[in-house]
């Protein structure tokens, strides 16, 4: 790969990782509470079952220039 910008070779690629993880509301957390109390502590187990957090994380791939610093 050549840079645009300055026309050298010496590029790195670098993994770039970001998103967000949805957390549980108020109200959510008072039944799961109310729920464990209920059944005596067998309620903790659904979220192990269900696969644990939600949300979207992406990783991207940039490519970076060592000369110039051009993101590409």
């Amino acid at each position: 790969m050549i840079c645009k910008k300055c026309g050298s070779q010496n590029i790195q690629a670098i993994a770039n990782t970001h998103g967000k993880i949805k957390k549980r509301g108020c109200l959510m957390t008072l039944v799961h509470i109310f729920l464990t109390i209920m059944t005596l502590g067998l309620w903790i187990i659904v979220p192990l079952i269900r696969g644990g957090s939600k949300g979207k994380i992406t990783t991207t791939t940039d490519f970076i220039c060592m000369n110039c610093g051009t993101k590409q």
